[in-house]
This record gives structure tokens, sequence and C-alpha cells, in this order.
């Protein structure tokens, strides 16, 4: 199971789990997640056709690093001043990228749901998916993506984390309850 954006502290979360569960977790008997560490990798682990895909796709790559997802390898790395993430499958074609965002790169619309529903919780991090409709891949889950576009916001309160997700048309949609 797996996500596609990092949170809090590691930052805990990466990649969608195709279950809708909490992202890169397993359920324990009492229905709560456990987070599941991520491997860091060296690129001497990396198949050869991700990182020619990706040494083609993003040419101007910098300090890039390499972590393995279950079935997908991420590459994280800095371009034209801007940290992304990038995640591949194992034919090496690339399934989709995230960024980090803010609250107001949001649509309006989908800040003023995210205001109105959930005035209660601090705004965490703001992450952009970019899916690669291209690929049969699919990061999300066949069920999450629609081949848009997708901002995800973490959402907290107290020791409650939620994460919800906003359409580039603001409609905004609960994922998962992370705590």
């Amino acid at each position: 199971m797996i996500w596609f954006f990092s949170f809090s502290a590691a930052r805990t979360q990466d990649l969608m789990s195709e279950s809708g569960k909490a992202p890169n977790s397993d359920e324990n008997s009492s229905g709560s997640s456990k987070i599941i560490p991520v491997k860091t990798v060296s690129a001497e682990h990396i198949n050869i056709l991700v990182k020619k895909s990706f040494e083609s796709d993003f040419v101007n790559a910098a300090d890039v690093e390499w972590l393995k997802w279950g079935k997908f390898d991420q590459a994280d790395f800095e371009m034209n001043g801007h940290a992304l993430k990038a995640y591949y499958d194992t034919n090496g074609d690339l399934v989709g990228t995230t960024q980090d965002k803010t609250f107001a790169d949001l649509p309006v619309k989908g800040q003023n749901e995210i205001l109105n529903k959930y005035g209660d919780y601090k705004i965490g991090l703001v992450s952009l998916y970019t899916d690669n409709p291209s690929t049969v891949s699919d990061l999300l889950g066949s069920d999450q993506v629609t081949d848009e576009d997708l901002y995800f916001v973490e959402l907290i309160k107290g020791k409650d984390r939620i994460v919800v997700q906003v359409t580039p048309f603001g409609e905004v949609s609960l994922i998962t309850q992370i705590s």
C-alpha cells in the first residue's frame, strides 16, 4: 500500500493506497494504521529503465535521491528551484509527479469549502499530484484518479489528521483519516 506525498516529521505519507486506507500503512486489529517505512536506495539499485526514463524526463534534475515504494521507484530531486518527486513503474514509465504547494495555490472554491467544512482544523502540507495519463500504471488506484491534476491537503486538529483531495475545479472530498 502506498501514498504519493510526504507528510509530517519524516513526512510520513507518500503515495495513496489502492484500498483507501491510510497511506503507506498496515491496519491492525483495532482498525488503526501504523506507518511502514520507506526504503531509501542508491541509484545502483534502481531499474536501468527507470533511471534512463528519469534522466530523459528531467534533464536538469539535481540532488536526486531514490526511494522504493512497493512496486514504484520514487526520485526526490530539485529542478529549477523546486522540490519534486517523480514516480516510475517497473517498466520505466513515469506514473506521476508531486510538488509541495501552499493553501493559496488551491482553487478558491476549494479553499472556501475547506475553511467552511474544516474550519476548526489547521492546514498542514499541501501537495499537487500530476498524473501521467499516457501510463497504464496508476499511483493512486483506478477509482481515485481521473487523469487530472489533484491537490492533497493535510488537515490537523489536535491528534487527528485527515487528508482531503481538491480537484482543479475546487471540489473537495475526504480521502483518509491518518491518526
